[in-house]
């Protein structure tokens, strides 16, 4: 009978006898190509920053120095006239409706009208679309128009008249209506013709954070390619075949317990700063963090906030891949007659501290780098120091911040107690 705990322990020490010279080249790598280091990722833009990124490209005249080559290409990709040798170009962010609401970009040419709604991750409002369909129409005057719904979901309103433009991938549903090339592939085509250096440094980082937010890839796989293919090289040996094949059928698991831990750390520090155990962080709905990685959210509270206010880290599937405090808006809240103020006082908080991402149902919440995945539990646990999870620069980073934005939730919650209790004074 096969010895397979001895086949497993000898391509582990096979492997671990390479680190050495795999740590070397990945050093090198790191020096001369930093391939971990990607400007849209670090400052994590918003839809409103996003935004001002795609108008600039859009505009032939802006910084990018490429001309119109990035405006044709849309123009192209949504089925309006090609610009003309002569043609005059408008590009507003911003622009104000007759119902006072801001189309995102707005592209006037000589013989076109482009509008374009970026979306992020965010919810839409109220006949949004269909405002700003009926905005276009108004000031086309006879000159064909688009409207573009940059965006991974499905339009709300005038679903036969907005142009659905996914970020990264196409979208499978059965809504109907018009979509055209993601976004990214639009662009990637762009790039053979792009001139000066730094505006393709520029796009190849867009491009690596589009895909790395809509697409699943990983921004991180080419600094750890020297141990992949490491691991790849044994594949070679048939011997060690059956030890790598339960290696992969582990997979699953093994990525649970990296992220389960990843919540034990969250549950550990949150309990250490709330430290009444009478009153502390309790799991809402999902008992353990590896419900993340089938897309669906985590959440923690503390017995005396209002029940449908709660912190944690959620994926994908949940429209905002992160962590924060989640507390729905009077849009979609009806739990409570005190959430309406609850969550216009968290609204106020935030804003004093930073400007934060937000959704109808997040009031604050930190995008993480990457999927709740195997790549990503591998990376975590791969860079972790002495291999404590816990330890990890990112895990403590987002303890840290949770325990921050918890503590402004108390101050909330406590100043709201104190409010009803006045009003009730006789």
């Amino acid at each position: 009978m096969t010895d397979h705990p001895a086949e497993i322990q000898k391509l582990l020490q096979d492997l671990n006898d390479l680190l050495p010279e795999l740590d070397a080249e990945t050093r090198g790598i790191q020096l001369y190509g930093a391939p971990g280091l990607n400007v849209f990722s670090m400052f994590q833009p918003d839809e409103r920053r996003v935004a001002r990124i795609l108008a600039d490209l859009l505009d032939p005249k802006g910084r990018h120095g490429q001309g119109d080559l990035f405006l044709s290409a849309f123009l192209f990709a949504v089925g309006l006239p090609s610009l003309r040798r002569n043609d005059r170009v408008s590009v507003v962010v911003d622009e104000v409706t007759s119902e006072g609401r801001l189309v995102d970009i707005t592209v006037n040419t000589s013989n076109s009208l482009l509008g374009i709604e970026v979306k992020l991750f965010s919810g839409q409002q109220k006949n949004q679309l269909q405002d700003y369909a009926n905005h276009l129409k108004n000031n086309a005057v006879g000159r064909p128009m688009a409207l573009v719904f940059l965006a991974d979901q499905v339009p709300d309103t005038a679903r036969n008249e907005v142009i659905r433009m996914p970020w990264a991938k196409p979208m499978m549903d059965d809504e109907g209506g018009r979509q055209t090339s993601p976004l990214s592939n639009i662009l990637k085509k762009t790039l053979p013709r792009v001139r000066a250096t730094r505006t393709r440094t520029f796009m190849d980082d867009f491009l690596i954070w589009i895909d790395n937010e809509f697409g699943g890839s990983s921004m991180n796989n080419s600094e750890f390619r020297p141990y992949v293919d490491a691991v790849v090289e044994n594949l070679k040996d048939k011997n060690k075949h059956r030890s790598l094949a339960i290696f992969m059928l582990a997979q699953s698991k093994l990525t649970d317990w990296v992220i389960n831990s990843i919540g034990a750390a969250v549950l550990d520090g949150l309990r250490n700063a709330f430290p009444k155990a009478e009153n502390n962080f309790v799991a809402v709905g999902e008992e353990d963090a590896a419900c993340l990685s089938r897309n669906a959210e985590w959440l923690l509270r503390r017995p005396h906030w209002p029940s449908n206010l709660q912190l944690g880290l959620t994926s994908e599937g949940c429209k905002c891949r992160g962590f924060g405090i989640k507390a729905p808006d009077a849009h979609v809240r009806q739990e409570h007659a005190v959430a309406n103020d609850l969550r216009e006082a968290l609204d106020a908080q935030f804003e004093k501290i930073q400007r934060p991402a937000k959704t109808h149902h997040w009031p604050w919440y930190s995008r993480i780098h990457g999927r709740w995945d195997a790549q990503f539990a591998g990376r975590v646990l791969f860079e972790a120091p002495d291999g404590v999870i816990a330890k990890h620069r990112e895990i403590e980073d987002m303890v840290n911040t949770l325990i921050k934005l918890a503590k402004i939730v108390d101050e909330v919650v406590d100043n709201l107690d104190i409010n009803k209790e006045s009003s009730c004074d006789p």
